[in-house]
């Protein structure tokens, strides 16, 4: 099991990569390409914006395998999903895959739309802006954030990420 916190564009692993680290657990439900679009489309403007890069293939979304995924990309078992040169990586068995696919796709929204560099996504901005599309996301969807209040949120960006 994970440490539970999101890394940046390649802040903790300098690989260029933005990544997030959580828990995982065997038998979790596997989610097709066209599930994981579905269950964030039309729930907040953000993940409808997410869903329309994925839906038009202007963003690639690659679910993928514990094994493959830790060998492939060279990462740790605890990274759940990553977004690099316009694809998301997640991570099968993520028991918050849907959220990572907004926290991830509104990297790929900021790259791909609003054509703001690594160093802007890999901020503290561009973490919040990933943070609070997730929020909103878990807050639409009648569940509980990940973090209790916006504040516990921006002390977790601010130790995390430059």
């Amino acid at each position: 099991m994970g440490a539970g916190y999101h890394g940046g564009f390649g802040h903790t692993s300098g690989s260029g990569k933005a990544f997030k680290i959580g828990f995982t657990k065997a038998g979790v439900k596997l989610y097709t390409r066209d599930e994981l679009i579905k269950s964030i489309d039309g729930v907040t403007t953000t993940s409808t914006m997410i869903a329309d890069l994925l839906r038009n293939k202007k963003v690639g979304l690659n679910v993928i395998g514990d094994r493959l995924f830790s060998y492939a990309f060279n990462l740790g078992p605890d990274t759940l999903a990553f977004y690099s040169n316009g694809q998301i990586y997640v991570r099968s068995s993520s028991l918050s895959i849907i959220d990572d696919l907004v926290h991830e796709g509104k990297h790929a929204y900021d790259d791909k739309v609003l054509n703001k560099n690594r160093n802007f996504i890999k901020s503290r901005h561009g973490e919040l802006r990933a943070y609070s599309a997730e929020r909103e996301f878990q807050l639409a969807t009648g569940r509980k954030p990940t973090y209790k209040d916006l504040n516990e949120m921006y002390k977790h960006i601010k130790k995390n990420y430059k």
